[in-house]
């Protein structure tokens, strides 16, 4: 019996590969003399795009110090130790509402109990909102005046302040802490103390120069590229300037925009709160109303020095009200430039994202970020 012959594989495509491969290599060889002419390009629409986005974030800080006179809380911090005194002591109460629900059967008592101690955590939990955003306010706008008067440094790479606040933006970019950075201004003789909390427009305007002479220093780079494209000449990076000299520079003063737009999202979120606060005591009131002849729920809630009933409809409201005409009058300036950037086809929370975007890149030396999807 004959035996059988072994079956032999054969692969179809080699002939094909190596013939596909030939003509990619000479066309490869083709174009190896355009290779520096492309990066040219490449780095040409980088730097192009990246001006654009300069643009909008000048344009709009430019249109802000046209709207906003000025924004100064500095008056509040009081009524921000307060406040944290009574979302403190209303926290406590809100633990004793909860437990007298606890384990209980669930009937008309333990619902209107849980509903009271839904409306106090929304009241602590937009207190305390308020409470950080206005002493972030009164803590960055100091740092902010204080960096604007800053004397330039040519070495930007080995300058202290700039390597502090680069490492800020690297480690949390939303809200970079300012602690090492006041710490490095104070071995560089800054008085951060001389400095009030006010933010002036002129102050905007001195945050739009500094973005001006960034976008110069942009076109003098982009001027460079176009006249070595249109002579064909290589690009030998004489007028480059190395990324770890220039970007603490470029990251100071994303660091100044970011913080100025930052305080304009922070009054926007006061007066937000305030409204969620207000809804909420309303609410408590009205449970109030109808719990007045349960001598239970009574004394849990309304009876006794400082109760849940006495914090929410007499001492917060009336420590808001103090804080309200103030963020009042700076919101309708932002509302008034909200309107002013959309004539101008810009958007506020858009700029910001463009902002952190380039603050993101600069900050990790990451060049595809999550900020442009």
């Amino acid at each position: 019996m004959r035996s059988k012959l072994p079956k032999i594989p054969k692969a179809r495509n080699n002939p094909a590969r190596t013939s596909l491969s030939n003509y990619f290599e000479r066309i490869s060889n083709s174009l190896e003399d355009r290779i520096p002419e492309f990066l040219q390009m490449k780095k040409y629409a980088r730097v192009y795009e990246e001006s654009q986005k300069l643009l909008e974030i000048e344009r709009t800080i430019d249109i802000a110090a046209g709207s906003i006179y000025e924004i100064n809380i500095d008056d509040k911090k009081v009524i921000s130790t307060q406040l944290i005194h009574y979302s403190q002591l209303l926290s406590k109460k809100s633990k004793n509402i909860k437990q007298s629900a606890q384990g209980k059967t669930f009937s008309k008592r333990i619902q209107i109990l849980h509903n009271a101690n839904q409306h106090t955590q929304s009241i602590i939990s937009n207190t305390i909102k308020i409470t950080r955003h206005i002493d972030r306010i009164n803590t960055i706008i100091p740092v902010i005046k204080a960096l604007l008067k800053m004397k330039d440094h040519e070495d930007h790479e080995n300058t202290p302040v700039l390597i502090a606040i680069s490492d800020a933006l690297k480690q949390d970019l939303h809200e970079p802490t300012i602690d090492k950075i006041k710490l490095e201004m104070q071995h560089e003789n800054i008085v951060l103390t001389k400095y009030d909390s006010h933010l002036h427009f002129e102050h905007l305007n001195d945050a739009s120069d500094k973005l001006i002479g960034l976008l110069n220093d942009k076109l003098l780079l982009m001027i460079g590229i176009s006249e070595n494209l249109i002579a064909g000449v290589e690009d030998d990076g004489i007028n480059d300037v190395d990324a770890e000299q220039r970007l603490p520079d470029e990251l100071m003063v994303l660091f100044l925009i970011s913080s100025i737009l930052d305080i304009f999202h922070r009054v926007r979120e006061i007066r937000t709160c305030v409204k969620r606060i207000s809804n909420s005591i309303k609410a408590f009131i009205k449970i109030m109303q109808t719990v007045q002849k349960d001598l239970k729920l009574r004394s849990l809630l309304h009876d006794g020095e400082n109760s849940a009933y006495e914090i929410i409809s007499k001492h917060i409201p009336s420590h808001l009200k103090r804080i309200m005409p103030t963020i009042n009058e700076i919101a309708t300036s932002l509302d008034a430039l909200d309107l002013k950037l959309k004539l101008n086809t810009l958007d506020l929370d858009k700029v910001i994202r463009l902002t952190n975007g380039l603050v993101y890149e600069k900050a990790n030396r990451i060049w595809e970020n999550p900020y442009d999807f």
